[in-house]
């Protein structure tokens, strides 16, 4: 090495009026040798004015790479400074070995490459301004090899590359070389940065999951190990052969889906790169779940064991269930039943529960209960439990008493119960059970024995055609019914007991409303 040259921008400014612009910068240089020593040193301010529109080739490229880096304003202050760092350099004195060398004149090297990743389609467009009538003119670009540039226009000198499939460039500078007629020749190197091409696929993801919730499912996996990746895109689909749809571009790794509980999705993710190459897709398939229990519970077999002492799931995949024998759900024990499912029962079975029990039926799904043969059977629930226990859904038809509450504070919605040989509940202990939202419907007995200690709550309830008694009632306890529909009528003959069964103040009202708009 002979020594380096310094150099820094002194000040710049910019003045654009309509079509006209004028740009101003000022560059000091000095060129040091090995030890130290300052052999030169220049300063200069240039001021450059242009107006109208480009037309030139070398003017087009310049304005189409500044508009891709929304920079388009300072493309005359860009070739202001360069030009202006040429000229200084053209003072530095001359080595006696080149005197009187003529060397052929490059005023400027422009690519549209700056600020991309190029990929197959797409084209890289060269322009240089130099002396007219050359002897050879080219580009040399690391990737892509020696490019043919053609006088286009009288001292304009272009060339476009067609980007090939199997081309990967990284990082190569553009440098146009160009030959007068004396064989002496120039070289000079693109500032408007290097060119990259990127035509290989990202790698695929891996551990893709897609793990259930509540209403939703949450999509993660393990990221690309392409460093240049842009985006992931995700899918859905209902089948795993699609179509998917689209449901984001996400640069995490992560994703959350809204789903129905119990619906099934399909999910694929797809990287792509900054070239916008498109990786392999990958697939996975996951449920919605009210209970994360769901994905691990043990799934039952269709003649239910004699006890259940882990948690354990009824799937409508494997339904419909029997017990031939009395089921015990021990205190360690979670049963976990979906919507859909069908349980048959042999006549003196059923479940008594200890442990915690989770019936997740929808109106469109019930969790429906009979009889083997549909014949009758005498009960269905026994709880008898302090752990969480919610009913809801649960479509019950001819059992003698389908549910027997003893203890605990169970929830039971939105449930039917029908054609009841005694009742459909019978309340005991001290239980605090709520029972809304469910139709009880054609009792033979009572709809609803309470005894003991028991407070239960209900609301929202239909109580239809039941004989000869909707509800009775030994309790002790003041019973809150209020706000439920009897028919017939609730009355002191049709309930019995001490049970509140009025309709409340704000009911009343709504219900007023309704019938004067009618």
């Amino acid at each position: 090495m002979d020594g380096l040259i310094y150099g820094k921008i002194t000040h710049y400014d910019k003045l654009f009026l309509l079509t006209y612009a004028q740009v101003a910068v000022g560059v000091e240089m000095r060129f040091v040798d090995r030890v130290g020593k300052e052999i030169w040193k220049g300063e200069q301010v240039s001021r450059k004015h242009e107006g109208g529109v480009a037309t030139t080739p070398v003017g087009l490229i310049l304005n189409a790479a500044f508009a891709a880096w929304h920079i388009k304003d300072d493309a005359n202050l860009f070739r202001a400074a360069d030009e202006l760092g040429r000229e200084l350099m053209g003072t530095i004195p001359e080595p006696k070995a080149l005197a009187g060398a003529k060397r052929p004149r490059i005023t400027q090297v422009v690519h549209d490459g700056m600020g991309k990743v190029l990929k197959f389609g797409d084209s890289l467009n060269i322009a240089v301004e130099a002396e007219s009538g050359l002897k050879a003119a080219y580009a040399r670009v690391e990737g892509l090899g020696l490019v043919d540039l053609v006088e286009t226009e009288k001292g304009f000198y272009t060339a476009k590359v067609d980007i090939k499939p199997d081309v990967n460039v990284d990082a190569s500078a553009v440098v146009a070389v160009v030959e007068n007629e004396e064989g002496t020749m120039t070289e000079r190197v693109s500032p408007l940065g290097v060119v990259n091409v990127d035509n290989t696929p990202p790698e695929p993801v891996t551990d893709l999951k897609v793990d259930g919730r509540d209403g939703e499912v949450v999509v993660n996996w393990t990221p690309s190990k392409s460093d240049d990746l842009d985006i992931y895109k995700v899918g859905v689909a209902d089948v795993p052969q699609g179509p998917f749809t689209e449901i984001g571009k996400v640069r995490d790794n992560k994703i959350v889906h809204k789903l129905a509980n119990f619906s099934t999705v399909h999910v694929q993710v797809t990287p792509v790169d900054k070239a916008e190459n498109v990786g392999s897709v990958v697939k996975a398939m996951g449920r919605a779940l009210p209970d994360p229990r769901f994905a691990t519970a043990t799934v039952l077999p269709r003649l239910v064991p004699a006890r259940i002492e882990a948690p354990s799931v009824m799937t409508k995949a494997n339904s419909p269930y029997t017990l031939n024998a009395p089921v015990a759900l021990a205190n360690t024990g979670v049963l976990l039943i979906e919507p859909g499912v069908a349980i048959q029962l042999e006549r003196k079975t059923g479940i008594t529960v200890h442990g915690e029990l989770q019936v997740f039926g929808t109106k469109e799904a019930p969790v429906e209960v009979g009889g083997v043969n549909n014949g009758s059977y005498s009960t269905f629930l026994r709880l008898d439990s302090t752990l969480p226990v919610s009913i809801r859904g649960l479509k019950s038809t001819g059992g003698d008493i389908p549910v027997v509450v003893q203890a605990g504070t169970p929830m039971i919605l939105d449930s039917q119960f029908l054609s009841n040989t005694y009742s459909a509940m019978e309340i005991g202990g001290s239980s605090r059970v709520v029972v809304r939202g469910c139709e009880i419907r054609g009792s033979s007995s009572a709809g609803v024995i309470v005894k003991g200690q028991a407070q239960p709550q209900f609301t929202g309830n239909v109580f239809a055609e039941n004989s000869p008694f909707h509800m009775q009632s030994s309790s002790p306890y003041e019973l809150n019914a209020r706000d439920n529909s009897w028919k017939p009528a609730a009355s002191r003959t049709t309930v019995l007991g001490n049970v509140d069964f009025a309709v409340s103040k704000k009911k009343r009202n709504s219900k007023n409303k309704s019938n004067s708009k009618k």
